[in-house]
């Protein structure tokens, strides 16, 4: 048992760690933002100015299901939980998180039709995330609520998370946004599409696999799995026992593997023969389906084997006849790539930066254009959708937006325009109509608030067919931009309509109807639908040739998606009417137990007061232990962090693996644009230098002992640059620091005043300055690559007294790291390069900084005056063995690194003031090679990936080497 606590503490400290450090940059909205609140019997909504209307219907929706979202768990949660509803962030997404306790939704829509389905993104954001608040609630319960009361939310959010797997927190939140909502994800077929492809075609993976994911296979992530076998839990053994299996987890996280323990006892089976029996179930059911359709043929264009899991999507046609995709995978990162349409020999186009994945792309002739993701320098809450096009003719890219929030783009058949969505801060869509080459905006379409646009794609110069999403129902329109006409191609349905365009008298689209996504065409004289592909596991983003007599589309399977091609036949189409209907319906048990999916078209319209939100400073949330920015680290103290982000403190000490301990209070104050850190500390110092004994001319150490009461204070600026591949940030701060320096002592020559070669005074203050300039520029990088294929991170630090004070010291350090690629794929040549010099004098005023630069590996060096080092390195994957050793151990890869280190060092002080000199310089050069081999896994079926492994070095001057454990990038 006490190991058991032990190890969560130890969780726990992993999953906080990056909370307590003081050089952490929070998410949170320039200052200009003023912020409003209404307050309900169990919500507090926060909201920018200007989003009073979705904020009165969050309200009302959060309070409306407030009681039924949380009934399956047995518990009502605590009144007034914080919700901020962040409308300049423009990533579709949501959190509920702890420390401080609250949730936060981003309201820009999605356009990836697998996420959105027909639902109104925030009412399932407000489903899926308030059921996150159900489950933190109901987790504070036996040991799990005493730890909380002991440490507080940090260590209740890790306890809780490290005992119940992230697959039931997402699987049950994604039940419960389907059982509650027309269209919940579970209702997508593409939600779950790669999870059938794996089952039907590999069998079922084993647990560990399927869960923690492979670096050999894609698995899908924890959310497809969870929500699988959540809805078996909740099929088979009903909302009452799944209670019972988590809450008796969280009372007792002590019990190893207590989930699968309390599936035992409550459902018969322990987690991995319960996942065994959802795999059978689940592979009876999807067999039984693809048993009894009657595929299409087709043509697969990509003719490149796969030796691993790759995507080809969003197939568009170039001026030459080949056609252009987005190609992904384990083993590539995006980028745009032309597909020869004979011979399926690929090249590579271009590689984009973050790409905003509209589950779309478009091109016409030699233009290609697509959404990325634009940052505000600042502030990290504030962030935009960009357009870029690429000239394919000319190789010349532009960029035709700037701080826009544009979702989906797509350009016309003459190349002169660019429609895309426009989602405003307000909650509204728009079509908007740009010129291709300037990026100026032509026209502007408004509708209105309640209404999502989704997918635009042009049918002629004059026309754009998208997709309306309202009231759970999703329907295809078109509009005509000469006159702003809305005509209806596809009345309101609850089927999962996507990619949808015209061509002539038919409407192609994608539709769920059968369980399985394939394209359907709607003849628009007569109204009448076809199914024009019967695909095993999916059909997708369909595109006509040029002359109109075959179609081109994204084939999925257990490998990725291929393009595929088949002719134009509608002899061979099959009328709606006639089709078998194959859908296998796995949430219908939990619908009805839930008895309310009609909740969300019954909530009320209450207007609640509203007032001005006033920020709080602090915001104590946690006390307890936690690991520090270091793995030789551990603080422990108070944690506090506002709920707006913009103030972060701690109060308490530190302690590393010498037992030095440091007492703390630090602030950092982030709602202006450099932030402010302020921070107070007292310590033990300890140092250790060596000298020579000029009698005997022998090197001899000298360990020397003061303490430090000290404040540091200062203004540091973060800046997230990036705008292409390359993710890039730059930071620069400078720090003044005040350092009381008393009881100075020396092994060697005991509380004088100076040793023999550096001069100490016994007591004195220390004015300082520190100065750093932080730049990295990293490469996109695919699952598989261990480091980035180029980039550069270079540091800059400089350490100094320019103000007086008793004592005089300077440091200046600056190191690089620069990447570029191996022999190999994923292989990695890499090295640091670095210089430091350190301010040493024979005055009795000397301060030493603490040293900033790495030696070689295997080496423990002195301090220097000036020191130079090169670290070299050659990282490659050995392999990816997906090994699982019992329910303790699943190791994903196996890599290793060759490396070479150099460094020399040197000490010529000058002459001071204790009228001592040096009789010769000291110098040394060190030399270390060797190899290390490092694993990386997973650790009681816990998410996290862990690195572990083993170094061997050789000294080649000294003739000798060793071996060290590595945890991560430290050795011991």
């Amino acid at each position: 048992m006490i190991f058991r606590i032990a190890l969560l503490l130890f969780f726990s400290g992993i999953s906080s760690v990056i909370l307590g450090q003081s050089n952490l940059v929070l998410d949170n909205v320039s200052p200009k933002v003023k912020w409003y609140q209404v307050n309900t019997p169990n919500f507090k909504i926060i909201y920018p100015e200007g989003f009073s209307k979705e904020g009165q219907r969050m309200a009302n929706t959060m309070e409306h299901i407030y009681g039924p979202a949380a009934a399956s768990l047995g518990i009502a949660p605590r009144k007034h939980f914080p919700l901020i509803l962040q409308n300049y962030n423009t990533n579709s997404n949501g959190f509920v998180t702890l420390g401080p306790r609250r949730s936060e939704f981003y309201t820009m829509s999605p356009q990836r039709p697998a996420l959105l389905g027909n639902n109104d993104w925030l009412d399932m954001l407000a489903l899926h995330e308030y059921r996150h608040v159900v489950q933190y609630d109901r987790s504070r319960t036996g040991l799990t609520g005493f730890l909380r009361i002991l440490f507080g939310e940090y260590t209740q959010a890790a306890i809780a998370s490290a005992t119940v797997p992230s697959w039931f927190w997402e699987g049950d939140a994604v039940l419960t946004e389907t059982a509650l909502s027309k269209s919940g994800r579970g209702r997508i077929p593409e939600f779950s599409a790669t999870f059938r492809a794996n089952l039907l075609e590999n069998g079922p993976y084993n647990y560990n696999k399927a869960y923690l994911q492979s670096y050999k296979h894609f698995i899908p992530n924890h959310y497809v799995l969870g929500y699988h076998y959540s809805n078996y839990l909740r099929q088979e053994y009903g909302s009452e026992n799944v209670e019972k299996m988590v809450n008796r987890t969280w009372a007792q996280p002590y019990i190893p593997f207590g989930f699968s323990f309390a599936q035992k006892k409550f459902g018969g089976k322990k987690m991995p023969g319960m996942y065994k029996a959802m795999m059978s179930d689940l592979q009876d059911k999807w067999q039984e389906q693809q048993d009894r359709l009657q595929l299409t043929a087709f043509k697969v264009v990509n003719s490149k084997k796969k030796k691993v899991y790759t995507r080809y999507d969003y197939p568009q046609f170039l001026d030459n006849g080949n056609i252009v995709v987005l190609k992904s995978g384990l083993a590539d990162y995006p980028q745009l790539i032309e597909i020869n349409i004979e011979s399926g020999e690929e090249s590579k186009i271009f590689v984009p930066g973050i790409i905003n994945s509209a589950g779309m792309l478009s091109a016409n002739g030699g233009s290609i254009v697509w959404n990325e993701y634009a940052f505000n320098a600042r502030w990290r809450n504030e962030n935009y959708t960009v357009i870029k096009l690429y000239s394919y003719g000319s190789g010349t890219l532009r960029q035709l937006s700037t701080k826009s929030r544009y979702n989906a783009a797509a350009i016309s058949p003459n190349r002169e325009m660019v429609a895309t969505v426009e989602q405003k801060e307000d909650y509204s869509h728009s079509i908007v109509i740009l010129d291709a080459f300037s990026g100026k905006l032509e026209n502007r379409f408004d509708w209105p608030i309640g209404i999502a646009l989704s997918n635009p794609v042009w049918s002629d110069n004059e026309s754009i067919v998208v997709a309306e999403i309202s009231d759970g129902k999703k329907r295809i329109v078109e509009l005509n931009i000469a006159n702003g006409e809305v005509s209806e191609l596809l009345p309101p349905t609850e089927e999962q309509l996507s990619y949808a365009f015209r061509n002539e008298n038919w409407l192609y689209y994608v539709s769920g109807l059968t369980g399985i996504d394939n394209i359907y065409a709607r003849d628009l004289k007569n109204g009448q639908i076809y199914q024009v592909t019967s695909s095993r596991f999916g059909a997708y983003s369909p595109v006509l040739s040029p002359d109109g007599k075959t179609l081109y589309y994204n084939e999925l399977n257990s490998m990725g998606t291929d393009i595929v091609v088949a002719p134009v036949d509608p002899g061979n189409w099959v009328n709606i009417k006639e089709l078998e209907n194959t859908r296998v319906i796995l949430y219908e048990t939990v619908v009805e137990q839930e008895d309310n999916a009609e909740i969300l078209s019954t909530v009320p319209e209450k207007e609640y007061p509203e007032s001005k939100y006033r920020k709080k400073v602090v915001k104590i949330h946690s006390w307890g232990p936690y690991l520090s920015g270091s793995a030789y680290e551990l603080e422990a103290g108070l944690y506090s962090t506002n709920l707006l982000s913009t103030t972060n403190m701690f109060a308490g000490f530190r302690v590393d693996t010498d037992l030095n301990f440091r007492w703390i209070g630090r602030a950092s104050f982030q709602a202006l644009y450099p932030i402010i850190d302020v921070e107070a500390n007292y310590a033990r110092r300890r140092q250790t230098i060596n000298f020579q004994d000029t009698a005997s001319g022998n090197i001899e150490q000298d360990r020397l002992q003061w303490n430090e009461t000290g404040v540091k204070a200062g203004l540091r600026i973060p800046w997230l640059l990036t705008s292409s591949k390359f993710h890039t940030n730059l930071e620069i701060r400078n720090y003044f620091g005040y350092t009381a320096i008393r009881d100075y002592q020396s092994s060697a020559f005991g509380d004088n005043r100076y040793f023999l070669y550096f001069g100490q005074l016994a007591n004195g203050n220390l004015l300082s300055n520190e100065f750093r300039i932080l730049f990295s520029t990293l490469h996109s990088r695919s699952k598989r690559d261990i480091n980035s294929k180029w980039g550069a991170v270079l540091l800059f630090e400089n350490y100094g007294t320019p103000y007086g004070g008793d004592y005089r010291g300077g440091l200046t350090a600056i190191r690089g790291q620069f990447y570029f690629p191996g022999f190999a794929r994923h292989h990695s040549i890499n090295f640091m390069a670095g210089y430091q010099h350190q301010n040493v004098t024979l005055d009795n005023n000397n301060y030493w900084f603490p040293n900033r630069m790495p030696y070689p590996r295997g080496v423990s060096g002195s301090t220097f005056e000036d020191f130079y080092t090169i670290r070299s390195n050659y990282d490659l994957p050995i392999i990816y063995p997906d090994l699982s050793i019992g329910p303790w151990l699943y190791i994903q890869r196996v890599k290793a690194k060759l490396f070479y280190d150099y460094g020399y060092g040197k000490i010529d002080p000058k002459r001071g003031n204790t009228g001592i000199q040096l009789t010769e310089q000291i110098s040394d050069s060190y030399y270390s090679t060797g190899a290390e081999l490092t694993f990386d896994f997973n650790f009681m079926r816990a998410l996290p990936m862990l690195e572990l492994g083993v170094r061997y070095y050789y000294l080649p001057d000294q003739r000798t080497g060793g071996f060290e454990f590595l945890v991560g990038s430290f050795g011991f």
